[in-house]
């Protein structure tokens, strides 16, 4: 049985510490109405998703709630209302058998650390505060997202997933013998390539889908909402389009292909964010049956 009165408490204690202090259910970004659950008794969740508070249409990139979630430690982040910055910290823990996140929010003109922020405009503090945060979501090199933001992502695609009865794909891209290219032409060259392969991929992609580099010269494709003939398709231009590109260095010209590995999922069935790595291992594995075909080609299962 939960123990309502307790947690009343620790908010009621919170409060005078903090702005706002609120607990989060990162999978369904819901925030729990604290009046209506001790009314009630029992959980409720108000009707207004947790992004709202930051008068955001979609959900943040840079998800503090879910990254606290999957990482299961205290994470913080800064973000804007457009009157004002914010530190937010995250923190999970469980409400009866189920995990949640309470964040902490607290201005940013009432923090010693950030008082250089007092004396700018609005705008440049809400610039600063979204390059803060992009940073620690993008790779640097390609400009798109990162490994980290791909585990901090994926239980939410999978929660919503379910949600809205959408389907989804994940593709593994992985470039065919990287290796010779920086061997031969060098480490320059061969982050040239990474970064013309990313804008490549990402010029195929709708609302919704997004491309993060994995790692090395691995990517990761996500799409949602479209059907298995949609998939292969998109991914049969991406591969092509890579290619057919030429790549010129030091007078010399090159080209390098991509084998795609991916899972298309119709429908998904569960909340479970320990198996969501499943679903990555087997595109994985579908690189690897691609690769052993002789590459530059897609397997999708």
């Amino acid at each position: 049985m939960i123990d309502f009165d307790d947690i009343f408490i620790k908010i009621a204690v919170f409060e005078e510490l903090f702005d706002k202090v609120r607990i989060v259910d990162p999978l369904r970004k819901k925030v729990l109405d604290v009046n209506e659950t001790r009314i009630q008794n029992r959980v409720v969740w108000c009707k207004y998703t947790c992004f709202f508070h930051w008068k955001k249409l979609k959900i943040c990139e840079n998800c503090i709630s879910m990254r606290a979630l999957v990482s299961r430690e205290e994470e913080m982040k800064f973000e804007f209302d457009g009157n004002c910055g914010y530190l937010v910290t995250a923190k999970p823990f469980k409400l009866g058998n189920q995990e949640y996140v309470m964040e902490f929010v607290k201005k940013l003109d009432k923090i010693t650390l950030m008082k250089e922020f007092e004396t700018r405009e609005l705008k440049n503090v809400e610039s600063l505060i979204n390059k803060f945060n992009e940073e620690t979501i993008k790779d640097s090199l390609t400009k798109i997202y990162n490994k980290k933001f791909v585990n901090e992502r994926i239980p939410h695609e999978i929660a919503y997933s379910i949600l809205e009865n959408k389907s989804i794909c994940f593709a593994m891209g992985d470039i065919d013998f990287f290796n010779n290219v920086n061997d031969k032409y060098g480490h320059l060259c061969g982050d040239r390539v990474l970064e013309k392969v990313a804008e490549l991929l990402s010029e195929r992609l709708g609302d919704g889908d997004w491309v993060a580099r994995f790692g090395g010269e691995e990517f990761l494709i996500f799409l949602k909402g479209k059907t298995e003939e949609d998939v292969s398709i998109l991914l049969e231009e991406a591969r092509i389009a890579i290619e057919n590109k030429s790549f010129v260095w030091e007078d010399k010209t090159f080209g390098v292909t991509i084998s795609f590995g991916s899972i298309y999922l119709k429908n998904v069935d569960t909340y479970n964010i320990e198996g969501s790595d499943r679903y990555i291992d087997i595109a994985d594995k579908n690189i690897k049956r691609a690769k052993n075909m002789g590459r530059n080609r897609i397997v999708l299962t």
